[in-house]
Parts: C-alpha cells; sequence; structure tokens
C-alpha cells in the first residue's frame, strides 16, 4: 500500500511540468529489479500495489512521465519488506 499527501495546487503544476502526462507509481526492488510500474488516475492519493516475490525489499517512486517519456520523481519511499512467503519456523512470539 502506498499513500502520498500532495495539495490539488501541487499535483496540478506537477502535471503542467510535464505537459499533462502521466501520473505513474513505479516500484523497484532493492537488487536493482523492477517490481513493475502502474498509471494512476491524477486524482489518487493511495494505491495497493502487488508485487512479485514475498520477503524482497522493495522502494516506490511518484512520479509524472512527459510525453517525451522522462520521468519526474515527486516522492521516493524508504525500503520496504514484503512479508515471508510462509509462517516463521520459530511459531508464535
Amino acid at each position: 500500500y502506498a499513500h502520498w499527501d500532495f495539495t490539488d495546487r501541487q499535483m496540478e503544476e506537477a502535471k503542467g511540468t510535464a505537459g499533462g502526462g502521466e501520473l505513474v507509481l513505479r516500484i523497484l526492488m532493492a537488487d536493482g529489479g523492477k517490481g513493475g510500474e502502474e498509471v494512476l488516475p491524477w486524482g489518487a492519493r493511495s494505491w495497493f500495489v502487488h508485487v512479485p516475490r514475498a520477503g524482497t525489499r522493495y522502494r516506490a517512486e511518484l512520479g509524472v512521465r512527459s510525453a517525451s517519456g522522462r520521468i519526474g520523481i515527486l516522492a521516493a519511499s524508504e525500503e520496504t519488506v514484503t512479508p515471508a512467503e510462509e509462517p516463521s519456523s520459530e511459531g508464535w512470539v
């Protein structure tokens, strides 16, 4: 789950800077692999993201893609780790 808190004015400025381009959320694996990219509606304030692997470090970038394909980053997350595929072998803590 990713969320951000930009004002409507900030989002309109970002949209204008990109020439009306697309709002994109990129998911990047910490090891350099690409976790995915989604084009979002301009009014979005949050998004549920599906990632390909459990127990993996990811980070997210919210940006605006211009008509030329260049992405200007509006915000970037810290790394986070997705839950493991299976419960811990240590049992309840």
